[in-house]
């Protein structure tokens, strides 16, 4: 990539939200792109479908877990993130639950910069910032530590000890939040903030926690 000035940088990262992965600049993407945009540029989802929206559905349920049936498109990742909180609402109001409405999620992640997403995301510098000027805007989301490996209580354990004892921590938080207040847990599989990688064996183990 070019600045304004000529300047020349080359882009590791492809985007602060690694959005740009293809590359930039590519004649085939620009290309279909452009069919597309020439044959139809935009329609709501919520009162139509088309063609290429169903395919590409089909192709996201085809490679996704067996019981994964349907896709929902959103605009970008924050959406996506407030979508997937109104969803879990709706579920517990669906069963006649209407006192789970918090969602716990971990110190050092990004889930996004609109409200909902916001007050879900446990970044440092991002915590910093909500608390001392956003926070009478924000949901009082609760949060736990993070499954940090490669320094902190964690450390020295193995990958199964290390998840085991994480998954403690949601369990004690949610018990403390008192579990008929909770909706959800949200996790990245590598937290966005920090590069931190979960240890083996943590993911099913919160899904164990959170189905107890």
């Amino acid at each position: 990539m070019w600045d304004a000035t000529g300047k020349r940088y080359l882009d590791l990262s492809s985007g602060m939200a690694w959005a740009a992965s293809l590359g930039q600049g590519r004649p085939d993407i620009g290309r279909v792109m452009a069919e597309q945009a020439g044959r139809l540029t935009y329609i709501h989802n919520a009162w139509a479908s088309t063609d290429r929206q169903e395919e590409l559905a089909w192709r996201l349920t085809a490679l996704a877990p067996e019981r994964i049936t349907r896709a929902m498109f959103t605009s970008g990742g924050s959406e996506s993130n407030e979508l997937a909180m109104r969803i879990c609402r709706q579920f517990h109001l669906s069963r006649g639950d209407d006192r789970r409405w918090k969602v716990i999620s971990l110190e050092h992640s990004y889930h996004g910069a609109t409200v909902g997403a916001l007050s879900m995301t446990g970044r440092v510098n991002v915590n910093e910032m909500v608390t001392t000027d956003y926070a009478d805007y924000l949901i009082p989301f609760p949060r736990v530590a993070a499954p940090i490996t490669y320094r902190g209580p964690l450390a020295d354990l193995p990958p199964g000890a290390a998840a085991a004892t994480a998954a403690g921590w949601l369990a004690e938080r949610i018990e403390a939040e008192g579990p008929e207040t909770v909706s959800a847990f949200i996790v990245e599989p590598i937290l966005g903030a920090g590069m931190i990688v979960t240890p083996d064996g943590y993911l099913a183990a919160i899904r164990e926690v959170c189905d107890r």
